[in-house]
């Protein structure tokens, strides 16, 4: 950097003026505002602005280019002396890197990413079909050693049941009490034994399945005509390709609403009220036929990498398990075909656990005070016996799992209920609908715009519950879901959303019309208007 004079001169009548400024080459700054300041100090008349910004732009044009002109002079001169240490420029640069280097994003992407790009080009192609042909005869062979593994645990479980039989028509006799409990141990052993063995080779399969996937849809993108002849899917003999059901309480109803919410800002939204069992929308009715995809398949796979998934709720108890109850069923539909995608349920669970016990570590280290006004039990006692006997979450709760290979569902919320939700009745304060208010700010801002929610908070109609409960429960959470949806806004989610509440296939066909005359009334439709011209 140097300083170099910059002389401007001008006649205004008899007055001949000139004017010597340092400029700071190579000059950096703005131009306009050099001009500017420089009439301002000198007092020189307006119309000398012009002429003066011409000849300085001149000016600092050609120094510039002398200046960079030398500089890189004497670099090409003390390379070709041998006067620059490289190891002292690859040491500065270096040290540059990692200085600045931690607040810059990396732009490499991960295999996860561009098995995601690949999978989303490839399914919204003509090569749909064969992906999805490909997934459903991994599907079929799962299904089949599914069905091998349940074949053989109700054959053990027969002979185990006509040994034990033997064995207990001569107690006493033939048998003592210590030859019973050998027996029933060692049955115990070989049915662990079973299931082990299956489960090993349910893995392996599922393992063998998401490898060649990967590499077949790698194949399909250089030579998708190779890749499609090695698809050969073996035809599936059966004699009925859809159940039938004569019980018409069993038959699915559903009814579609459009509803309108907000006073100023209104929001449009979807809502449907469906007779179903909750877990159909996981399932997949049986497609035997050959070259056939599930319609409803093609739906979910095709919005898997987008901005439109869908969410179920599934109300749960306090464990996290899969061993019992519908949490039972549930993991048997996402063992009916190999998780491509995504982690397996089991690991998804072993990760919620460990997310689990260290809200439980911090939860029970909080002062009693703070945790009374978290919500939380204020009781030591009874939060010490809580955590102990594995109650690791309270009603209200929920976590949540993501899936590809259910049929109608990307995101499943798992909310914990308790016995009150069965028959006893509750109010718009019970954890439980705070919950479902917290599902649905989740949904907002994960991109999930079709959630689906069991309208009576339970998955099964038993003889105890009434018509009059199945009204109240229905209207409660109706309004306490109306509410939530205005207040998505106040959340950043104006978008349309599509709201699906689900009530258990054993309710009666008169019960669910009157849940859907109710509805009309809660929520505002939006009505269809007729213009007539007028004459």
């Amino acid at each position: 950097m140097k300083e170099v004079n910059f002389c401007f001169s001008y006649q205004c009548g008899q007055v001949n003026a000139r004017l010597t400024v340092p400029l700071v080459i190579p000059f950096e700054g703005d131009l306009k505002e050099l001009v500017h300041r420089l009439i301002t100090k000198h007092n020189f008349p307006c119309f000398v602005k012009k002429e003066l910004h011409h000849e300085l732009e001149l000016f600092v044009k050609s120094q510039n280019k002398q200046s960079f002109q030398e500089s890189g002079d004497r670099v090409i001169e003390t390379l070709q002396n041998d006067e620059i240490d490289n190891s002292k420029i690859v040491q500065f640069w270096n040290e540059a890197f990692q200085k600045h280097g931690r607040y810059t994003e990396t732009s490499l992407t991960s295999s996860e990413e561009e098995f995601s790009d690949l999978y989303h080009s490839l399914i919204h192609s003509h090569n749909f079909e064969t992906l999805l042909n490909l997934e459903q005869s991994y599907a079929f062979s799962v299904q089949d050693l599914n069905q091998e593994r349940d074949k053989d645990l109700a054959e053990l479980e027969k002979r185990q049941h006509r040994e034990m039989d033997e064995i207990l028509q001569f107690i006493g006799k033939k048998y003592s009490d210590d030859d019973v409990n050998r027996k029933a141990q060692k049955h115990i052993d070989n049915q662990q034994l079973l299931e082990t063995k299956w489960a090993s080779q349910i893995s392996m399969l599922q393992e063998t399945q998401k490898r060649g996937y990967r590499d077949w849809l790698n194949r399909i993108r250089s030579d998708p005509a190779g890749a499609e002849k090695e698809l050969r899917r073996k035809p599936r003999s059966s004699t009925n390709d859809f159940d039938v059901v004569s019980d018409i309480d069993e038959i699915r109803l559903e009814e579609s609403f459009t509803v309108q919410l907000g006073a100023q800002l209104k929001t449009t939204h979807n809502i449907r009220l469906i007779r179903e069992d909750v877990l159909a929308f996981c399932k997949a009715k049986p497609m035997q036929k050959e070259n056939f995809v599930n319609p409803q398949h093609i739906q979910t796979a095709m919005s898997l990498y987008s901005n439109k998934l869908c969410g179920l709720v599934l109300v749960v108890d306090n464990r996290l398990s899969s061993y019992t109850g519908i949490k039972k069923d549930f993991a048997s539909a996402c063992q009916q075909s190999t998780e491509l995608h995504l982690a397996d349920l089991s690991v998804q669970f072993g990760e919620i656990d460990e997310c689990v016990k260290e809200a439980s570590d911090w939860q029970m280290k909080q002062p009693v005070s703070q945790q009374s006004l978290n919500g939380s039990s204020s009781n030591p006692l009874r939060r010490e016996g809580m955590f102990q006997n594995g109650a690791k979450m309270k009603t209200g709760d929920f976590y949540l799992t993501r899936h590809s290979n259910l049929i109608e569902v990307h995101v499943m919320y798992h909310l914990v209920g308790d016995d009150q939700l069965q028959l006893a009745e509750i109010n718009s304060r019970h954890p439980a609908i705070s919950g479902l208010r917290n599902i649905l700010k989740t949904c907002c801002s994960h991109d999930v715009t079709t959630l689906t929610i069991p309208l009576l908070l339970i998955h099964e109609i038993t003889e105890e519950i009434t018509l009059p409960w199945v009204q109240k429960r229905a209207e409660l959470v109706f309004k306490c879901m109306k509410g939530f949806m205005m207040e998505m806004v106040s959340w950043g989610c104006s978008e349309s959303r599509t709201i699906q509440f689900v009530v258990p296939k054993g309710l009666s066909s008169e019960a669910f019309y009157e849940l859907t005359a109710m509805l009309p009334n809660i929520f505002r439709v939006a009505r269809t208007k007729f213009l007539k011209p007028t004459p």
